[in-house]
Parts: C-alpha cells; sequence; structure tokens
C-alpha cells in the first residue's frame, strides 16, 4: 500500500471513530424517555374497561321490543304476528353470525276502538311507558312528530334499504313524509272504494 493510501485510511478510520464517539454522546444525552406514568396508568385502565365492556357483550343478552297493533278484523292480527316472525329470523341471523343476542317482542293486538287505542298511547308517551312499535295511520304522523313521540328514520331507511326497505313502493313512503322527513314505515294500503248509484 502506498505511503498516499494509508495516510487515506487512517483518517477514515479516524472519522469514523470520532463519529461513533460523537453519536454514543449525542446518544447518552438524548436518551428517549418512556411513556410518563401517568399517561400509561390511564391508557391501561381505559384498556382494562374496553375489555370489560367486550366481556359484557360475549354474555347473552335479550333484548324485548314493545309494539302495539290494532285491528279489529282478524286477518289485521299478523300486524303483530309479522313482527314476531320477523324477530325469528333476526335471531337465527344473529345466531349465525356468532352474536349472543336475542330480539323479543312483547305487546298486543288491539281489537276495541281506534279512539280509546289512540288514548291509551297518548297517556303511555306523556307517562314515558310507550311502545317501541306503534301501528297508527299516516295521519297521525304530524302531531306524533310534533310532539316528540316519533324520530325521523331517513338515516336508518338508507342504511338499511337493501336489506329491509328495497321493496317498499315508492309512492308509499310520501304517505308517512313530514317535513322533508320520513317518520314511519308504510305496512299496507287499502282500498275504499265509493259507489254512487
Amino acid at each position: 500500500m502506498s505511503e498516499g493510501g494509508a495516510r487515506i485510511s487512517g483518517i477514515a478510520i479516524a472519522l469514523f471513530i470520532i463519529g461513533i464517539v460523537i453519536g454514543a454522546a449525542i446518544g447518552y444525552v438524548v436518551t428517549p424517555k418512556g411513556v410518563p406514568a401517568s399517561e400509561y396508568e390511564r391508557v391501561k385502565s381505559e384498556l382494562e374497561r374496553i375489555r370489560g365492556e367486550l366481556e359484557a357483550l360475549k354474555a347473552p343478552r335479550e333484548i324485548t321490543i314493545v309494539a302495539w297493533t290494532i285491528g279489529p278484523d282478524e286477518p289485521s292480527v299478523y300486524r303483530f304476528e309479522n313482527l314476531k316472525i320477523a324477530a325469528e329470523y333476526l335471531n337465527k341471523m344473529l345466531k349465525d353470525m356468532g352474536i349472543n343476542v336475542t330480539v323479543k317482542i312483547d305487546g298486543f293486538f288491539w281489537t276495541e276502538s281506534w279512539g280509546d287505542y289512540k288514548k291509551r298511547f297518548l297517556l303511555a308517551m306523556k307517562a314515558g311507558k310507550g311502545p317501541d312499535i306503534y301501528l297508527t295511520g299516516h295521519e297521525d304522523v304530524p302531531t306524533h312528530a310534533e310532539a316528540g313521540y316519533i324520530i325521523p328514520l331517513d338515516d336508518y331507511i338508507k342504511k338499511y334499504w337493501d336489506l329491509v326497505y328495497y321493496d317498499v313502493f315508492p309512492t308509499l313512503w310520501d304517505s308517512v313524509k313530514y317535513k322533508g322527513k320520513i317518520w314511519a314505515v308504510p305496512q299496507d294500503t287499502e282500498a275504499r272504494p265509493v259507489y254512487f248509484r
């Protein structure tokens, strides 16, 4: 090796060693600090809370939906029975997905007068004990919406359109709209003929 090559190698080695010493000094001075103990405890506590919530969700649960429907004709009893059938389908779907929740339908099929039925609903709502599902005529949508007894369903209908609502005739939605929002789900239609002479 020539004298010039040895000198360059010596300088390179010296610079390399100086670089290591400087790096070690900087690393010693700027040692990363761990997470503060208070932050660690907060995150640990939050993790335990979330774990507890997840465990609680694994426990079997039953959700009861209270539904009031009215007849009085016998075929109208399916207004209530169809909800029970739908709950059975939903429970099967939940079970198949491994979700440990069952839905139960409670309530009644009313066969007395519409007036008494509506009065019972209004009294129950004022007492804070109204049903989750209430069958009524589209003419009640504005008064129930203004009283806060029902909520707009637009977001839910949009979210579940392909699963549930895709087959409702489009013109029926107008009957349950108020102030540009959908407040109910059309259930059935009727034809009321008028005869003249």
